[in-house]
């Protein structure tokens, strides 16, 4: 394509034509999801047959979604962490046979961070999504077709690293998302600021870019607030970061646009700014919702507030597609599946009209049965596919089937340095109960707790009937191991 006479219509002229058959498989594959997803959990579980988790698992000889379920307990952040951490550390496959073109740094719910693996499987994954995304939104929103765009992608405003095992944290630029895919064509027509350790510089850089523009016809970020962050000194230029940031950004544009950059401060809006500019997409569900109605006053009415989609830094749960309330599931990209608050999981053919659910994930990444601690809920169905709108945070704490909580739970025991013998399999959590049992430091407190639960089974505490903490023998061993309060125990 010649620089000299490029259009950005032409670009996005050519990512269409090269998108048509995705997006024809797309449309397809709404009429048949449990097939469709069923494909995918079986090259999922091929592709991580060979690695620590797969082993462990048994991932070789599992036949169906059954026996995944069976053999792979549904993990939350805290649960996965130990998994994630190896993934960094090791140079054995871990979670995956791929290595990892690079980690993505989370936080999620939990105080510790946590590096998401971006192997070239998942962003494959990724990349199915968007392409039938930015298709169908060229299609029905033909406006942004005629000038730049920018698309925030990656946590741009996190400190770039190395895991111990020499693969990057961060990617190098919002650029390595597109790869090799159909939507690459698109990168002539990006706005695309260096990314840098300093997180006020990139700012100032990324709004200067912005301003410079008058071209920009399409904005794309994650989160609404994000943006009005971006855009602070605009509508804050009183503040004192505001001025200097404002002072710099003017002394580095041409005339023209810094007569646009006084006139969009002296109005508080943008109107002045981006005469092309044809759409704005966001988060537009949940608590995103009210942060978006108050930055979209600042823009002209003309402009479209696209949804985005459940989109996360661990995966794509949802597809802005078509007309009509919600979201059509990404059923080509991960293997979904949802934690009801009873207890109850499904897969996409499980779902109803009006179920609310939890998101569980697994991913060509790595992530197998994770909890993504998002909550959504069926509004429609397109084909056969239900279209889900995020709601919020998981309501309460994850909760599987108790199966599945005695296995993981006996697992992170497995993985414990603590040489006594871990008695917490019920759920019932009756160590939490019983001050004989917290600080037991040998067998016969272990007896006196299990001799006082048995007492109480018929009492007023009848929960006790739970209780699988009556002392045990170790393989070995002719006397009852010590039984300790687990460290992993809910408290």
């Amino acid at each position: 394509m010649d620089a000299a006479n490029f259009e950005p219509s032409d670009a996005w002229a050519m990512f269409v034509g090269a998108a048509q058959p995705d997006v024809e498989r797309w449309q397809a594959a709404l009429d048949t999801p449990d097939m469709v997803q069923a494909r995918r959990l079986a090259q999922l579980l091929e592709a991580g047959r060979d690695t620590a988790f797969g082993r462990q698992h048994g991932f070789a000889e599992i036949r169906s979604a059954e026996q995944f379920r069976e053999r792979v307990p549904i993990r939350d952040t805290a649960a996965f962490l130990p998994w994630l951490e190896r993934g960094a550390q090791d140079t054995e496959p871990v979670l995956t046979r791929e290595r990892p073109a690079f980690f993505e740094r989370t936080s999620g719910n939990t105080a510790r961070g946590k590096l998401i693996p971006y192997t070239p499987a998942f962003l494959r994954e990724l990349q199915a999504a968007m392409i039938v995304w930015l298709a169908d939104m060229a299609r029905e929103h033909p406006g942004i077709t005629a000038g730049r765009a920018y698309w925030s992608m990656s946590p741009a405003l996190q400190a770039p690293g190395t895991t111990s095992n020499g693969i990057a944290i961060g990617s190098a630029s919002d650029l390595d998302y597109l790869g090799g895919s159909s939507a690459a064509a698109l990168a002539a027509t990006l706005l695309v600021p260096p990314l840098n350790g300093d997180p006020a510089a990139w700012r100032r850089q990324t709004l200067r870019a912005l301003v410079a523009d008058e071209t920009l016809a399409m904005l794309s970020v994650w989160s609404p607030t994000f943006l009005t962050s971006l855009l602070r000194p605009l509508f804050s230029p009183g503040e004192p970061g505001s001025t200097r940031d404002l002072e710099w950004i003017e002394a580095n544009l041409p005339a023209a646009r810094a007569a646009a950059l006084r006139e969009a401060i002296a109005r508080g809006r943008c109107d002045a700014l981006w005469p092309r500019l044809a759409a704005v997409s966001s988060w537009m569900d949940g608590p995103s919702r009210v942060y978006a109605e108050s930055l979209r006053t600042r823009f002209p009415p003309a402009v479209h507030w696209l949804p985005k989609g459940l989109f996360a830094t661990e995966g794509v749960v949802s597809i802005p597609f078509g007309d009509g309330a919600g979201c059509p599931l990404a059923i080509g990209s991960h293997y979904l599946e949802f934690l009801f608050d009873d207890g109850h999981v499904c897969d996409v053919s499980g779902l109803a009209l009006g179920d609310e659910a939890a998101v569980v994930l697994t991913t060509g990444g790595g992530l197998y049965r994770y909890a993504l601690g998002d909550r959504v809920r069926v509004t429609r169905f397109t084909g056969r596919t239900p279209c889900i709108a995020f709601v919020g945070p998981r309501r309460r704490e994850l909760r599987p089937g108790r199966r599945e909580a005695r296995r993981a739970h006996g697992e992170r025991c497995a993985g414990s340095r603590v040489r006594e013998r871990c008695e917490c399999l019920s759920r019932s959590q009756c160590a939490g109960r019983c001050p004989a049992l917290r600080d037991a430091a040998g067998g016969r407190a272990a007896r006196k707790c299990g001799n006082v639960l048995r007492r109480r089974r018929s009492a007023a505490r009848p929960d006790f009937s739970l209780c699988a903490c009556a002392p045990r023998r170790s393989v070995g061993s002719a006397a009852p191991a010590p039984t300790v309060r687990c460290p992993h125990a809910a408290r």
